[in-house]
């Protein structure tokens, strides 16, 4: 897993990218090693990379990049219980991909999306002015 995620951000790099971004983890509610050694191996991998190879790198906290994505960071108070946020948060991304006319084959890619949009956002005021959080909250009204 590790080895493929280095490859990945190799691979990105010598494909022109510029600057890396990445969601930042977040703290698991688990005893479990196995989860631990993921939350931190894996944005541990991608800086060593970007360091490796003198590539500005940014951990997205997911707040961020949702609010810029989805146009919030928190479901409207009422639509969603707390436990199917996940499902929520994940089947909007998709809706936002399908707005846009991006085809995307699950709601990690659809993630990986926001995230991508939001470090466009970052690099590009023309992109930040012509994709901007108030256009998508009436997009996101009409798919409602």
């Amino acid at each position: 897993m590790y080895h493929l995620a280095a490859k990945r951000v190799r691979q990105l790099i010598k494909d022109g990218a510029q600057k890396v971004f990445f969601e930042k983890p977040i703290k698991l509610r688990t005893d479990k090693l196995e989860g631990d050694l993921i939350t931190v191996g894996i944005p541990a991998i991608i800086l060593h990379v970007c360091y490796e190879h003198k590539v500005p790198c940014a951990w997205v906290p997911v707040d961020e990049w949702r609010s810029r994505f989805l146009g919030f960071h928190k479901p409207p108070p009422g639509i969603v219980e707390a436990k199917a946020r996940r499902a929520w948060y994940k089947e909007t991304a998709i809706q936002q991909c399908l707005a846009r006319g991006w085809l995307v084959q699950d709601d990690n890619s659809a993630e990986a999306l926001g995230i991508l949009d939001f470090g466009l956002s970052c690099v590009s005021n023309s992109y930040r002015r012509r994709v901007g959080p108030v256009i998508r909250r009436a997009q996101l009204r009409r798919l409602l």
